[in-house]
C-alpha cells in the first residue's frame, strides 16, 4: 500500500470510525445508557481523555458492552495503540460478530500494524455483512491491488463505486489499478471523473499527471503535477513526477530545480536517482557548494551508477580557479611532461589535493574528460619526480599522500589507460622496483612511494606487497592496499572454485575469452542503490503499460539466467530489484567471474549462482529459465543467431528475455575508428591501445573526435572493448524483427531514454507505434544515435512458439 492509498484508507475509516452503533438502555440500565451518551458527546468533539476513561467506566460496569469495547478500540486506532486497538475492537467482535463497522475499524488497525492479510479479511467480513459499505470495498481494494491480485481489486473498487457513485477516492483509486494493467485511457478517465468531484485532490492530480506522460502527453503530465504542487507545495512525490516529466521534455534545469526540491522534502532511492539522472550530462560554468556536495555524497555513497557523473564532476572540478591554471599549464605543454613546481605553482598541489569532489571521482569512477585527463596524467609524472627523491618524498605532506592515493586507485579504475612516456616509463619500472626489493627485505617504505608506484602498476603484481597487509599504514593507503591487494587475493580464490558448466571449444568463443580473462570487463568499484524490490510483472506493466504483456504462470521463484554476465554489474542489480528471483550468471571468463563472486559476496547477494559457460554450449545443461538476459553478447559470437537459438531453447513458453545488440547505423564513428586502427597496424596489448588513444584524441577528423564524447573511450577494458574487440557484429531493425519472427518473439519495448522516447512519440503518435519495429527504423535513420550504445529492449516468448534448434 502506497502513500496514497494509506491516506484514502485513513480518511475512509476517519468518516467511519465513529459509526458506532448507539448503545440500547435496557431496565435498569439507564445509567449506562446516560453515560454512553457522555462518551459519544466527548468522543465527537475529540476529548479523547474523557472519552476514555468514561469507556472504561461503563466496563468496570458492565463487560458485555459491546459498543463500548468497539469505542475503546477506536480511540486506542487514534492514539496510534495499534496493538491495544485490535485486542479491545476483537473483544467487541467476539461478543457481537455481525457488526460492519467493527470489522472496519479492526481492519483499519491491523494495517496500520502492516498485517494486511489480516486486515484484508475484516474488510471482506465487513462488505459481507453490508453490501452498499463503499469504504470498506475500496480499502480492500487497495490491498488487492498491493498483493497484484488487480482483477479482484478492480471488481472491489467497482462495487463501492455502486454504492456511491459520487466517491471520488474511489474513482481514483479505480484508475491507479486500471493504470498499473496498462488500461491508461480508462486511468485517466476514472482520474478525470474524480477531479470533478474532488477538484483540490492533490494525489489525484499527481497521479493524472503519470497516466498522461505515460501515455507521452508530457504538456498535460506537467500541467497536473504542477496543479498537485499548487495544492500541495511539499509534495514530494509530485516534485519526482514534475522533474522525470520535464527531463523527458530535454529541460534537465528546471527538471534539476525540483529535484533539489523533493530532496529536501525526503530524501528516497529514486529521488537520488533522478538527481544523478538530471545531472549526468551537464557541463555548468557555474555551481553552488549544494549542488558540488550532492555530487560528492551521490558518488560515494553512491546514488546511481558513479560512471554517470564523470562528465558533471569534470567540468565541476575544472571550475577551481587554481587547478584550472594546473590545467592550462599542463595541456599548454602537452605531449610534454612538467616538473612539479612548474605544474603546481605554489598551490596547485595543495588545491588537488583538498577538492573533495575530485578525490571522490578519482576512486569511484573512470574519468571522462580528455583535459583533466591530460592534468592527472602530468601530476602522475611530477608526483613520480617527487617519489624518486627520498628528500622531497620524506617532505610531502599528508594532503599530497591523499591525492597519490586517489590518483593510485583511479589509474587501476581506468586499467593505466593514461599515455606515458618511454623515460616515464622507466623511471616508473625503477621505483617499482625499489618499492618491492625493500618490501622484500622488511624495510620501511615510504607510503607515496608505494601509492605513486601503484598508479604505474598494479600492487598485487610487486614482489613482497603482501608484506604490506601485515604494517599499519595511513587510511587512503590502506584503501589502495584493499583495491590491489586484499581484492585480486579474494578473486584468485574464487577463479579456482568456479564451477565450469559447460566447455570452450569453439575458435571465436575462445578468442573473446582470452580478451575477457586479460581486461575483465567493465570494471567498476560501487554498484547503484538497491532499488525499491518489485515483482517483474510490476516492473514489465510499468516499463511497458502500452504493450500487451501475457502473466507469468508462476509469479514468484522466477528462474533467470544472465548469458554473459561479465564482472556482474548488471546481475547484482537485477537480483536485488526482482523479487523472488533465483539467477544463474554464466561467463566465458574466470576473471570476469571472480570479480562478479566478489561483489556479490560484498552486497550480501545468496541468490545468484556463478558458472563458467559458453552460451553456444549451454543447450545441453538441461534447465529452463523464466527470463533470460544477455545483452552486448550476442553480438560478439560468430553466429550472433545460433547463440540466440540457443538461448530461446532454454526460455519457457510466456517468458521474458532482455537483449543487446550493436547498431550498424549508430555505430558509424566506430566503424571509422576501426579502420583507422587496422590501417595503422595497432594490436590489442594494452600499450598499443595507450598509444592508439593517443593518436585518435590528437585527430581532427570530426567523425573520430565523436570518440571523446563516449564514456567507454577512457578505460582500457571498455576501449578495447569498444574498438579493439576480436568479433563484432552489428544489426539493423528489420534485421531485429526478422529474427524475432523467426524465433517466435513477440517485442515488448526499448529501454531508452526518455527523452528520445518523447521524440518518437511525437513522430509518430499513434499509440501502436511503440511496438512498430518498421517505425523505429524510420525515426533511427532519421536519428542516428538513438541508439548509439546499443538496441536494449524487452521480448516475450509466444506460448505457442515454434520449435526453435538448440
Amino acid at each position: 500500500m502506497n502513500r496514497q492509498e494509506r491516506r484514502a484508507a485513513q480518511k475512509a475509516g476517519g468518516a467511519a470510525a465513529l459509526r458506532v452503533p448507539a448503545a440500547a438502555p435496557s431496565g435498569s440500565a439507564a445509567m449506562l445508557a446516560e453515560l454512553g451518551v457522555e462518551v459519544h458527546r466527548h468522543h465527537l468533539s475529540g476529548r479523547l481523555d474523557e472519552a476514555e476513561s468514561l469507556c472504561r467506566r461503563i466496563l468496570t460496569i458492565d463487560q458485555g458492552q459491546v459498543t463500548t469495547w468497539h469505542r475503546l478500540g477506536i480511540i486506542a486506532h487514534q492514539r496510534q495503540r495499534h496493538e491495544e486497538a485490535v485486542e479491545l475492537i476483537g473483544k467487541a467482535i467476539a461478543l457481537n460478530g455481525r457488526e460492519a463497522s467493527a470489522h472496519f475499524n479492526i481492519a483499519l488497525a491491523y494495517v496500520a500494524l502492516g498485517r494486511q492479510e489480516a486486515a484484508a479479511t475484516h474488510y471482506a467480513r465487513a462488505a459481507a455483512l453490508k453490501p452498499d459499505y463503499a469504504e470498506a470495498h475500496m480499502n480492500l481494494g487497495i490491498i488487492l491491488k498491493g498483493e497484484g491480485k488487480l482483477d479482484e481489486a478492480l471488481s472491489r473498487y467497482r462495487q463501492a463505486l455502486a454504492a456511491r457513485p459520487d466517491y471520488a477516492e474511489a474513482h481514483s483509486n479505480h484508475g491507479v489499478a486500471l493504470a498499473v494493467l496498462g488500461r491508461l485511457d480508462e486511468a485517466v478517465a476514472c482520474y478525470l471523473r474524480a477531479l470533478s468531484l474532488k477538484p483540490q485532490a492533490s494525489d489525484t492530480h499527481n497521479n493524472l499527471g503519470v497516466a498522461l506522460k505515460q501515455q507521452g502527453r508530457l504538456d498535460e503530465a506537467v500541467a497536473h503535477f504542477g496543479e498537485a504542487l499548487a495544492l500541495k507545495p511539499d509534495y514530494a512525490e509530485a516534485h519526482v513526477n514534475l522533474a522525470s516529466a520535464l527531463l523527458a521534455k530535454a529541460d534537465p534545469f528546471e527538471a534539476l530545480r525540483h529535484v533539489l526540491a523533493a530532496l529536501a522534502l525526503n530524501e528516497t532511492v529514486e529521488t537520488k536517482a533522478l538527481f544523478v539522472r538530471c545531472v549526468s550530462n551537464m557541463r555548468l560554468a557555474s555551481a553552488s557548494d549544494e549542488i558540488r556536495q550532492l555530487i560528492v555524497r551521490a558518488l560515494v555513497e553512491p546514488w546511481e551508477r558513479p560512471r554517470l557523473l564523470s562528465t558533471i564532476g569534470a567540468s565541476l572540478v575544472k571550475l577551481d580557479p587554481v587547478i584550472a591554471d594546473c590545467l592550462k599549464r599542463s595541456c599548454e605543454a602537452w605531449p610534454a611532461r612538467l616538473g612539479a613546481s612548474e605544474l603546481f605553482g605554489e598551490q596547485g598541489l595543495a588545491a588537488l589535493s583538498s577538492d573533495a569532489l575530485l578525490l571522490a571521482l578519482l576512486a569511484a569512477a573512470p574519468i571522462c574528460d580528455i583535459e583533466l585527463e591530460r592534468l592527472l596524467t602530468a601530476a602522475r609524472f611530477a608526483l613520480l619526480e617527487i617519489a624518486v627523491d627520498a628528500t622531497a618524498c620524506a617532505a610531502a605532506d599528508s594532503g599530497t599522500l591523499d591525492f597519490a592515493s586517489a590518483l593510485a586507485q583511479q589509474c587501476w579504475v581506468n586499467e593505466y589507460v593514461f599515455d606515458a612516456t618511454d623515460d616515464e616509463l622507466r623511471l616508473g619500472q625503477l621505483l617499482r622496483q625499489a618499492v618491492g626489493e625493500d618490501l622484500e627485505h622488511g624495510y620501511a617504505v615510504p607510503p607515496l612511494a608505494v601509492a605513486v608506484a601503484a598508479s604505474y602498476a598494479p600492487l598485487h603484481k610487486f614482489a613482497g606487497a603482501a608484506v604490506l597487509l601485515e604494517r599499519t599504514v595511513p587510511a587512503c593507503l590502506d584503501a589502495l592496499l584493499t583495491q590491489q591487494l586484499r581484492e585480486p587475493m579474494e578473486e584468485c580464490s574464487y577463479a579456482q572454485a568456479m564451477p565450469r558448466l559447460t566447455g570452450v571449444e569453439d575458435g571465436v568463443s575462445l578468442l573473446v575469452q582470452q580478451q575477457y580473462e586479460e581486461n575483465p570487463y567493465p570494471r567498476w568499484v560501487r554498484a547503484a542503490p538497491a532499488p525499491r524490490v518489485v515483482r517483474v510483472t510490476d516492473f514489465m506493466r510499468q516499463s511497458y503499460p502500452l504493450r500487451p504483456l501475457d502473466a507469468f504462470a508462476k509469479p514468484d521463484a522466477l528462474d533467470i539466467l544472465v548469458a554473459g554476465c561479465g564482472t556482474g554489474q548488471h546481475s547484482i542489480e537485477s537480483a536485488r530489484r526482482f523479487a523472488g528471483t533465483r539467477l544463474l550468471a554464466v561467463d566465458l571468463s574466470l576473471a570476469s567471474l571472480s570479480y562478479a563472486q566478489r561483489k556479490t559476496r560484498e552486497f550480501g547477494l545468496t541468490n545468484i549462482d556463478y558458472a563458467q559457460a559458453d552460451i553456444l554450449k549451454l543447450g545441453g545443461i538441461g534447465r529452463s529459465f523464466d527470463i533470460i538476459e544477455s545483452s552486448g553478447v550476442l553480438h560478439h559470437l560468430a553466429d550472433p543467431m545460433a547463440g540466440w537459438r540457443v538461448l530461446v531453447s532454454l526460455l519457457r513458453p510466456g517468458g521474458l528475455m532482455r537483449l543487446g545488440f550493436y547498431s550498424e547505423i549508430a555505430r558509424g564513428s566506430i566503424v571509422a575508428a576501426r579502420g583507422f586502427i587496422a590501417d595503422r597496424g595497432y594490436g590489442r596489448s594494452a600499450h598499443d591501445i595507450r598509444r592508439c588513444r593517443q593518436e585518435l584524441i590528437a585527430s581532427t577528423d570530426p567523425v573520430l573526435f565523436e570518440l571523446r564524447r563516449m564514456r567507454d573511450f577512457y578505460t582500457t577494458s571498455d576501449c578495447r572493448d569498444l574498438l579493439f574487440h576480436v568479433q563484432e557484429h552489428r544489426l539493423t531493425l528489420p534485421m531485429i524483427k526478422a529474427a524475432l519472427a523467426e524465433l517466435g518473439l513477440d517485442f515488448l519495448g526499448f529501454e531508452i531514454e526518455e527523452a528520445s522516447l518523447a521524440r518518437f512519440r511525437a513522430r509518430f503518435p499513434e499509440k501502436e507505434a511503440l511496438g512498430d519495429l518498421d517505425l523505429w527504423h524510420v525515426f533511427e535513420t532519421e536519428n542516428p544515435d538513438t541508439f548509439a550504445a546499443m538496441y536494449q529492449f524487452w521480448t516475450q516468448k509466444s506460448e505457442a512458439a515454434p520449435s526453435v534448434a538448440g
